[in-house]
């Protein structure tokens, strides 16, 4: 049976926002962190579904560079 809401989708929000900021380097999207946490607050108030998606590698890779 369709939900009759529609569902919000968060795909692969990690901690590379923070390690940047920590690193000193500025993000194209400084809000991003902000606008995510609104929007699972309405879609919260609202019942609406929310699906948190978060990609877990199977192999440990090294860390890139904040460069």
């Amino acid at each position: 049976m369709p939900h009759p809401l529609p569902a919000l989708i968060v795909v692969d929000v990690q901690r590379a926002f923070d390690e940047w900021e920590a690193a000193g380097k500025r993000r194209n999207n400084p809000d991003a962190v902000a606008r995510i946490a609104d929007l699972l607050k309405a879609f919260r108030t609202s019942g609406a579904l929310i699906f948190h998606i978060r990609h877990e590698g199977t192999k440990p890779r090294p860390r890139r560079s904040m460069r």
